[in-house]
């Protein structure tokens, strides 16, 4: 069982998830930190401007991810999709279907 997702104050720094595929909420708009990836970021008044978002280590061979952020090393892009969960990315298609890349994959 995942742990559950707890609420960060916007201090300036952003917490990491130190769990792979367990993740942390904060309040935060774009850029999650180094080796993690925003899987749900929409408004929330709480956030003061900032978007309530879900920071996770990727673990999973494919995962959602919300558009405008780094594609994680060792994954590809597989389709871009829409999501309600990334509302602070847009609308449309504001989310990527991200996929764990073969060792062949990676070497092209």
């Amino acid at each position: 069982m995942l742990p559950t997702p707890r609420v960060l104050p916007s201090t300036g720094t952003t917490d990491v998830p130190t769990v792979p595929g367990g993740p942390i909420t904060v309040c935060m708009n774009r850029n999650p930190p180094e080796g993690t990836v925003i899987t749900k970021s929409v408004r929330d008044p709480a956030c003061n401007g900032q978007c309530r978002s879900e920071l996770e280590i990727p673990i999973r061979n494919r995962m959602v991810i919300c558009r405008g952020q780094s594609i994680p090393k060792g994954y590809a892009i597989e389709l871009l999709t829409f999501t309600p969960d990334c509302s602070c990315a847009g609308g449309g298609q504001n989310a990527y279907t991200i996929k764990a890349e073969t060792k062949t994959e990676s070497e092209n």
